[in-house]
């Protein structure tokens, strides 16, 4: 992109189209306050003013919003195909970020969940009904994340082992192994 820095496209991708929404509302009222002799002239500066922001938008949308979605895609099939390899069927994958993972969903009943949505307060009890029902139980955390669940005691080291899978830009894929 030419612009480097979220700062930098701010301006060109959030306050452009303010300025021409603004422009476009200003022609507008003045349209309406002003006599007949301008109203030709002022209706034709509306159009184009309107005719160029659908232009920008356009352009912005292909040219920005698609491929940074198709490379977000891109990436979640990534993340999920690789970590299919380790996720056995009929699983659960706890985790707080969870797009990556929606792919598993479709691999032999692969349960995904997030436990941050009731900050932990479920996750274990889900952890040990998943182990006593001896389904393998993963978690896809961020290394701080991880660090969080030993110090709260969520993942105490003498009744749980963790055994790294794979390591994602943005976590680590274990297993969760009753001791």
């Amino acid at each position: 992109p030419p612009f480097r820095t979220i700062e930098q496209q701010e301006f060109f991708y959030l306050t452009t189209p303010l300025l021409l929404a603004l422009f476009l509302v200003i022609l507008l009222i003045v349209r309406e306050k002003m006599t007949r002799s301008y109203l030709y002239i002022l209706s034709c500066a509306a159009v184009a003013a309107f005719l160029i922001a659908m232009i920008w938008s356009g352009l912005v949308a292909f040219f920005y919003d698609y491929p940074l979605v198709r490379r977000t895609r891109q990436y979640n099939l990534d993340v999920a195909s690789r970590a299919a390899e380790f996720v056995s069927d009929d699983s659960i994958l706890f985790t707080t970020f969870v797009d990556p993972f929606f792919l598993l969903i479709e691999h032999g009943r692969v349960r995904i969940a997030n436990p941050a949505k009731d900050n932990f307060h479920d996750f274990p009890a889900l952890l040990e009904f998943h182990l006593n029902a001896g389904r393998a139980v993963y978690g896809a955390f961020d290394p701080q994340q991880w660090n969080d669940l030993r110090k709260r005691g969520l993942l105490d080291p003498r009744k749980f082992d963790i055994v790294p899978l794979e390591l994602f830009p943005h976590c680590i894929l274990a297993q969760i192994i009753a001791r």
